[in-house]
């Protein structure tokens, strides 16, 4: 909106207008095709644990980012991506 009118209604009726466009550029049309890829891993299994401790915490956090870790290694070829690292911030 380079004009700002969806800022200034959506200010005055205190909503967020937010226009969407589909397929052709049709308002609200069907949606655009994208090539999706996915890639599923094994879950990370964490018990219920009423008052979880921070080494609890850690413990599952750690075999989560293990896990995104060893899925990236194994599929990024597929991606293309064969000579990216997969970094942790």
């Amino acid at each position: 909106d380079p004009f700002g009118i969806l800022e200034a209604l959506s200010l005055k009726l205190d909503i967020s207008l937010t226009p969407f466009f589909g397929r052709w550029g049709w308002f609200l049309g069907p949606p655009q095709r994208v090539p999706l890829c996915v890639a599923l891993g094994e879950p990370v299994l964490c018990p219920k644990i009423d008052e979880p401790t921070q080494d609890d915490i850690d413990k599952y956090h750690s075999q989560l980012l293990q896990s995104y870790a060893d899925l990236f290694e194994c599929h990024k070829a597929s991606y293309g991506w064969a000579n990216k690292k997969l970094v942790f911030v």
